[in-house]
């Protein structure tokens, strides 16, 4: 049964109520990551070229393409034979092998490897690289097999390291370092046992960030506006409120602050307080309105946990990975 979610990779899992609801989502996918170093054996012209082939490879055979993922795609390229024919414009043809390889880039241990021989001719040394590159075929039966033994390393892996990985996202949480934490509990695929659990605890940490985050930002619009009470303070104090996020817990205090600053906006110079917050109250009303079930409901607060592991991904500096060319 295992092999059998291992070649879909979408079985995806929230547990709603003591029940399980399966549901499509590609952030629910074991997430790999691109990896192309300066030393991978094509000139740099082709760097973008191999990076976009390896993305390809990562997609097309069920996986999840994300950046600063701790498993990586890479590859290391090798020439096989190089002739230069002296004709007008000059020719490079080249056989080159490509070896890929699945691996842990943060420890160094490879999972899967696998190699083809690709040909190039061009006009000059990067062209002929780009030639070769574009006819990797990344649907081929070959990287089917490939991935597959890759991705059962990594499940086992995670069914190993899942208690690690709560443990540590916990840790953070105390130091609340929220987004961190969420991350670390996103990494775990829906195929791991640990996988409802993890949302479980992913969940109640964004509620907690959005909780601490939304109460940080009430007591600064606060001083602000008690500050001074007069039209200014309410511009900045409104700019602060604009922040908070409507399912904090805080946002209902920050709507009683909102009828307040408005009720005396109005007392100084007879004008309405035009501001941002209702709009986003009405928003989401509307949004909750959409939402038909309890699962629909779930699936919502999981997915906006997620968006704020793949924003804190992306504000990271580029992982260096060791790949030691397994």
């Amino acid at each position: 049964m295992k092999k059998l979610f291992l070649v879909a990779f979408t079985l995806v899992q929230i547990l709603v109520s003591g029940s399980a609801v399966c549901v499509a989502q590609d952030s629910r996918k074991i997430g790999l990551t691109p990896y192309v170093t300066e030393n991978c054996g094509v000139p740099p012209a082709s760097f973008a070229a191999l990076e976009s082939k390896l993305n390809h490879v990562i997609t097309a055979s069920g996986f999840s393409s994300e950046v600063n993922q701790r498993f990586v795609l890479t590859a290391k390229v090798d020439i096989l034979s190089e002739d230069i024919m002296a004709t007008a414009p000059t020719m490079y043809m080249y056989k080159l092998a490509v070896n890929l390889y699945i691996g842990d880039g943060t420890t160094g241990t490879v999972f899967a490897s696998t190699q083809l021989e690709l040909k190039g001719a061009g006009t000059t040394k990067d062209k002929a690289y780009l030639k070769a590159l574009k006819s990797l075929n990344p649907r081929s039966q070959l990287f089917v097999e490939f991935v597959r033994e890759g991705s059962e390393k990594i499940v086992d892996y995670y069914e190993s390291a899942s208690n690690d990985i709560i443990k540590r996202a916990e840790s953070l949480t105390a130091q609340q370092k929220y987004d961190e934490a969420i991350w670390e509990l996103s990494s775990i695929p829906s195929i791991c046992s640990a996988y409802n659990e993890a949302n479980e605890k992913m969940i109640r940490i964004y509620e907690q960030k959005l909780t601490n985050e939304g109460e940080a930002l009430l007591s600064e619009a606060r001083s602000v506006w008690n500050a001074s009470m007069d039209r200014d303070a309410a511009d900045q104090a409104g700019a602060i409120l604009a922040k908070i996020n409507p399912e904090s817990t805080a946002y209902e205090d920050a709507q009683q602050l909102f009828n307040e600053i408005a009720a005396r906006v109005k007392e100084l110079d007879s004008r309405e307080w035009a501001y941002q917050m209702q709009q986003q109250q009405n928003e989401r009303d509307i949004q909750m309105q959409q939402q038909k079930n309890e699962a629909s409901i779930r699936l919502a607060q999981i997915n906006s946990a997620r968006a704020v592991a793949v924003a804190w991904a992306k504000s990271r500096p580029r992982t260096v990975y060791h790949v030691h060319w397994w």
